[in-house]
């Protein structure tokens, strides 16, 4: 069938109904959206800011067996970020590695996401955020998230742990 081309604006004042539509880019935004308009959850992306934590107060400690369960994909995920942070940063020779992990039900063992464990020293300041480096950014459906603490005290190894994981599901 040939293709018809309409020079000037044209007003539908009823329905526009077509089998097939291709909108440009940036043609519908937030405000062309109803807020009735029940859109499914499966044509979204749900930000995740996952959070594992270690009050302060009490010097930071190893986590045991795998690690810290913090999430379980429901549909595949972009991982965006992951973030360390300390109240009171270990002193002298103290350090921290932190990891995060994913599995599956593969009888493979957890694997890291990171280049590196994110390593947090003495060089480090109180409140310092400190990002890991990213090696793994695909998650697939009922992958599982873990965080491995392992804290040497030497002179202590800091107390008050925050670890962000963001992920786009």
């Amino acid at each position: 069938m040939p293709l018809s081309t309409i020079k000037t604006d044209l007003s539908v004042q009823g329905h526009l109904q077509a089998s097939s539509m291709t909108i440009p880019a940036g043609t519908v935004n937030n405000a062309a959206v109803a807020a009735a308009a029940d859109i499914a959850t499966s044509k979204m992306v749900h930000r995740h800011s996952l959070i594992y934590s270690q009050m302060d107060g009490a010097n930071i400690a190893d986590t045991t067996g795998d690690g810290y369960p913090i999430f379980i994909a429901k549909y595949a995920c972009t991982i965006i970020s992951v973030q360390v942070q300390v109240q009171d940063a270990p002193t002298g020779t103290g350090t921290l590695d932190v990891d995060v992990q994913h599995a599956n039900d593969d009888p493979v063992a957890a694997t890291t996401i990171l280049t590196g464990v994110v390593q947090y020293d003495s060089d480090q300041a109180d409140y310092e955020v400190v990002d890991g480096a990213l090696a793994v950014t695909a998650l697939a459906a009922e992958d599982c998230l873990m965080v491995v603490v392992d804290a040497t005290d030497g002179d202590g190894p800091g107390q008050g742990l925050i670890v962000r994981v963001v992920v786009d599901e």
